[in-house]
């Protein structure tokens, strides 16, 4: 770029603002809240603008002027945004109070450095190949793992999901999505939802009181699945997209139009009903619980193998995809999830008296799974740190537990399904979990393990199998797995849904 622009800043100052820019990433990342920080009662405030404002005053006076600030993001649409509004801060007054701070206290040429990267970071790889393999060298290092240059119309794809996913996804709809595997799904979903509702039958730590509230939470969560209706609708699906200016032969213009569309239409949406439900498009392979809107989402590119496969043998959808709308489902009954209400408001709706067997129940998690030593890390010290999967942990062990129970009721329903040819030596509960174990299967190095430890909220794959499986009494049973074993736990086995 400096020789580009035919520059006469020299390798020596290029270096020094860089390690300036870099030093205030850092410290602009340790301001944020630990990550392993699990008691969102303490990270999320509701306040006024104006309430905000004076809090910072009271720390820093007359440094930073929030309304200000948010008036200029909401200036392109027509909202309005008073000192009234109400927010929510995710990590208290405090952290913008020293986030202002650091911007006060950073020259403006850093800042305007940050601000620059930013959009190289974001659009480097649409410019040049040199740019792109800076890219792919960077996250073969960080990944641990060789990511290949896309061919250009893979590569293209890709972008065209990223930026304008739900026109893709009408395309995916229409030629690949099978017919019926949208309402296959959603029976699905409360097969699992009725399975995890006859679990709290066999509750005995939830107060009386708290069993009943839990069992609102559970039948109010609202499932989105496969894909929104609008996008079926060739009148709807056109007047989403009025307005937006796309030039043939300029790919980076391009980008910069979806962008400043996209930051439009979500400020215009702000006091609206959105449109869709949907927070991404229908193609990205993904499930999630969203516990402000207590909702969970299905995704029709996750509705594929080796998840869910349409008109194939039932152990493998539930031990597939079944277990994954369990895992999201009990999400909202996990150490994050259990603070927020059925209607997806932050609230303490649990008794002290269940609170403290859930955590007693949790803690086991907690202590099995700091046990776990990835085999592929030299150090035999480094392990998975159980407080920080914790979440992902009691998704997992509740949501096998939920669909095999959920599947049980299937055959109940309709019979013992037939064998699988080929693998006929299996039953069909052999084969829900060999399903479930195949999700997880994966060949991984040491630093992709590493970084997976540092910062990701799931364990391994190897111990999102061999954890939850070991506590599941089910699994001992169908697999006649011995007393004792690391597969079958017996009264060592952590259970909470």
């Amino acid at each position: 770029m400096r020789d580009y622009l035919g520059s006469s800043i020299t390798d020596a100052e290029v270096s020094a603002e860089v390690e300036d820019l870099l030093a205030f990433e850092t410290t602009l990342a340790k301001l944020m809240v630990d990550a392993g920080a699990d008691n969102v009662t303490e990270l999320l405030e509701r306040m006024t603008v104006d309430q905000v404002q004076a809090a910072l005053d009271s720390q820093t006076p007359g440094q930073f002027n929030l309304l200000e600030y948010i008036r200029l993001v909401f200036e392109p649409s027509s909202v309005t945004i008073t000192a009234d509004e109400v927010i929510y801060l995710e990590e208290g007054v405090d952290y913008i109070s020293r986030w202002s701070t650091l911007l006060s206290e950073t020259p403006t040429r850093v800042l305007a450095n940050f601000m620059s990267w930013m959009w190289v970071l974001q659009l480097g790889t649409q410019t040049t190949y040199a740019m792109r393999k800076i890219s792919s060298d960077f996250e073969e290092i960080y990944f641990g793992a060789k990511l290949d240059q896309f061919p250009r119309a893979d590569f293209c794809r890709i972008e065209m999901n990223q930026d304008l996913g739900f026109v893709l996804s009408r395309a995916y709809v229409d030629e690949f999505f099978p017919a019926g595997a949208k309402e296959e799904n959603e029976q699905l979903v409360e097969d699992v939802r009725s399975s995890f509702n006859a679990m709290f039958d066999e509750n005995t730590w939830l107060t009386p009181e708290d069993l009943v509230t839990a069992r609102e939470k559970l039948q109010a969560v609202e499932s989105i699945v496969a894909y929104p209706e609008w996008i079926m609708d060739d009148a709807t699906f056109t007047a989403a997209y009025e307005g937006l200016e796309i030039v043939a032969n300029d790919q980076f213009g391009n980008l910069v139009h979806i962008g400043q569309y996209m930051e439009l239409y979500e400020c215009e949406i702000f006091r609206t009903e959105p449109q869709t439900k949907f927070i991404l498009p229908p193609t990205v392979v993904n499930a999630f619980y969203y516990p402000t809107t207590n909702s969970i989402t299905i995704l029709a590119g996750i509705l594929q193998i080796p998840f869910y496969q349409h008109n194939s043998l039932a152990a493998l959808n539930y031990g597939g995809i079944g277990m994954i709308i369990g895992h999201e489902l009990t999400h909202g009954f996990d150490n994050s999830g259990r603070n927020y209400d059925k209607d997806g408001n932050l609230a303490l709706w649990w008794s002290q008296e269940s609170i403290q067997a859930f955590n007693e129940r949790a803690q086991c998690f907690v202590d099995q799974y700091d046990a776990f030593h990835p085999p592929e890390v030299a150090d035999p010290t480094v392990m998975v740190d159980g407080q920080q999967t914790l979440g992902e942990n009691i998704a997992d062990n509740g949501g096998i537990r939920e669909a095999f129970l959920a599947y049980q009721r299937y055959v109940d329903r309709n019979g013992v399904e037939p064998a699988l040819p080929g693998l006929d030596e299996f039953t069909s509960e052999q084969l829900f979990y060999l399903e479930f174990a195949n999700l997880w299967c994966e060949s991984r190095t040491e630093s992709s393990i590493m970084r997976q430890l540092r910062s990701d909220g799931h364990s391994p794959g190897r111990f999102r199998t061999l954890g939850t499986l070991g506590n599941d009494a089910e699994f001992s049973r169908v697999w006649k797995c011995p007393a004792g074993s690391k597969m079958n736990r017996g009264d060592q086995s952590c259970v909470l849904w």
